[in-house]
């Protein structure tokens, strides 16, 4: 019997504003040209490729700009084009790159599963907080920093402290750990917008733009007029893209068992463990038929994490990865993000029974009975693998000191 041990659920996401999702890439004037309030970002490797050494010199030098009418007298005009996007000014390419939204290598940009599961569990922290004393949150929050001003370790320790008593003591005990949201699915790259972004700042004369950041013994300047202020030039995603789907899946085995969180009761793992062995074949009957053999090999090791480690296993199971290698329609690779492999895998888990410690034990007795024993044990009638060994034993017994 095969049993599904996750459940799935894929939703559509909704941009209510722009989002920009960042890496440590920043591109500039050899990414983009900007003509006519318009910033326009092409796939450079195509373009190097049809450089000669002289147009090679000057786009090193100066960009793309350099090479735009070269280039508008060619098909990569339109061929390497990724986008063009309206912005209200061209960006000042030694202090504004563009910062780039993540993407697969196809330049498709998509939502990583993680950044949206960090966004649930922010808002779950919210929800439990509003669930709590605030009063006393806080005054426990206080205890734990030191009466001067604290430092930005004592801050980080005491958020730390903070986000355990919300989600549990540590990463076995964290509410949240059985969910896994997966990356959503990849949107066409001519739908991202460029938005310029400035930074407001809290200072002792109100709130401020900033003028240009600190940087080794200089300090942050800021200004009052934004027109100076210093601009951060995002890829995003708007209200204008959808069809967007990511899928969170829900571990029924992680989510097992209660503990009680202050006056909120919520569903976490226990210290219990769930013994797995991965299979890199397909559920053939050739590995139904091994299925005794893998039985005895998991409750042996639920033995010996009983025995050894004391701790409580709750189930056994081999889980196949059969690679996806017949896909009917060759597409769907491609809508395969960063973070998944082209060819993927299909998952089949199968269940096998947990014995008691009684079957581990005489099972034992039986393998120690059989390696004591003075002679073999008499072979099944008409064992192929008996008959082998015995053919071989007759041949090389007189030639054996």
């Amino acid at each position: 019997m095969i049993k599904t041990l996750t459940y799935a659920r894929t939703f559509t996401v909704t941009f209510l504003s722009p989002v920009h999702i960042s890496t440590e890439e920043r591109l500039d004037e050899h990414d983009f040209v900007y003509e006519n309030g318009q910033l326009v970002r092409f796939r450079v490797t195509p373009i190097l490729e049809q450089m000669d050494d002289e147009q090679l010199s000057q786009f090193v030098e100066n960009g793309l700009e350099a090479v735009m009418d070269w280039l508008r007298q060619t098909e990569l005009w339109q061929r390497a084009k990724v986008y063009q996007s309206p912005v209200t000014r061209q960006p000042n390419w030694r202090s504004e790159p563009i910062r780039p939204f993540i993407a697969d290598p196809l330049l498709r940009p998509y939502l990583p599963g993680t950044e949206i599961k960090g966004a649930i569990r922010t808002a779950v922290a919210w929800w439990l907080l509003r669930q709590k004393n605030l009063a006393a949150l806080r005054q426990k929050l206080l205890q734990r920093l030191p009466q001067h001003q604290p430092s930005r370790r004592e801050l980080v320790q005491a958020g730390q402290w903070l986000e355990q008593s919300l989600f549990g003591s540590d990463p076995n005990h964290d509410i949240l750990r059985s969910l896994r949201v997966q990356d959503s699915t990849p949107v066409e790259p001519e739908r991202l917008k460029v938005f310029l972004v400035i930074v407001a700042v809290r200072t002792n004369k109100g709130l401020q733009w900033l003028q240009s950041p600190r940087g080794g013994e200089r300090r942050s300047r800021y200004t009052d007029d934004h027109r100076q202020a210093v601009a951060n030039f995002c890829e995003c995603l708007d209200g204008s893209v959808s069809g967007v789907k990511l899928t969170v899946v829900s571990d029924t085995f992680l989510s097992d068992g209660e503990i009680e969180r202050g006056e909120v009761k919520l569903s976490v793992p226990e210290e219990r463990w769930f013994i797995a062995d991965y299979k890199m074949a397909s559920w053939t009957q050739t590995q139904q038929n091994l299925l005794p053999l893998y039985e005895a090999q998991l409750n042996a090791y639920a033995y010996l994490a009983q025995q050894l480690q004391k701790k409580a296993v709750i189930g056994l199971a081999l889980i196949y990865f059969e690679p996806e290698h017949n896909i009917p329609n060759a597409s769907q690779l491609l809508q395969r993000t960063g973070g998944q492999m082209m060819l993927g895998f299909k998952c089949i888990v199968v269940p096998v029974p947990l014995k008691p410690t009684i079957w581990v034990r005489h099972l034992c007795w039986r393998v120690f009975q059989i390696l004591s024993s003075p002679s073999p044990p008499t072979g099944k009638q008409n064992c192929q693998g008996c008959q082998a060994l015995a053919s071989w034993w007759g041949g090389i017994k007189n030639h054996l000191p």
